[in-house]
């Protein structure tokens, strides 16, 4: 992922004008998306009957699992984008794709309620990292087809989601 933004900052450098979406570039973005906003929006909260049963919680502690997970990415997620608009980082996109799921993992092996809070916000941390630069390399992939590109980008969340909710 992180070949893809440094090849598309290329071509737009070496290029005046880049009129041509990108679409396989467009799509690659898409489908890390899709993975990353899984792991975020989809399993966390799948897994709380879990997390409440192993680790005999209440319903504030079981929501307030969720409310790391969200706030964290929320949260971390424009400060990112500032960071990365000064200058970009490619290595953001792995990186984000790399704590969410990591975060998301560790989440099976802790013991103790205080680091399950701690890897859910890993996790969520991982998905604010990812989101700016993936929507600077969507930015770079779409040439004049702006609209375009990001209907392709965020349509595959949204079917997501929509499944999610009708399938809990």
């Amino acid at each position: 992922m992180g070949a893809i933004s440094s090849k598309l900052v290329q071509q737009q450098s070496g290029e005046k004008s880049f009129t041509k979406l990108k679409k396989r570039f467009v799509y690659t973005i898409g489908g890390s998306h899709l993975l990353n906003d899984m792991m975020t929006v989809g399993i966390v909260p799948a897994l709380l009957p879990l997390y409440k049963q192993a680790f005999n919680l209440n319903y504030t502690q079981t929501g307030l699992i969720v409310l790391i997970s969200y706030l964290t990415s929320s949260v971390m997620q424009p400060l990112f984008g500032y960071l990365t608009d000064k200058k970009p980082k490619p290595w953001a996109l792995p990186l984000g794709v790399l704590l969410t799921g990591l975060g998301l993992s560790i989440t099976g092996y802790v013991t103790n309620y205080y680091f399950l809070l701690l890897a859910v916000a890993i996790s969520g941390l991982g998905s604010g990292i990812f989101h700016p630069e993936s929507n600077r390399c969507v930015f770079l992939a779409s040439g004049n087809e702006r609209g375009k590109a990001q209907a392709i980008y965020q349509k595959r969340v949204r079917n997501l989601n929509q499944k999610a909710a009708l399938n809990p």
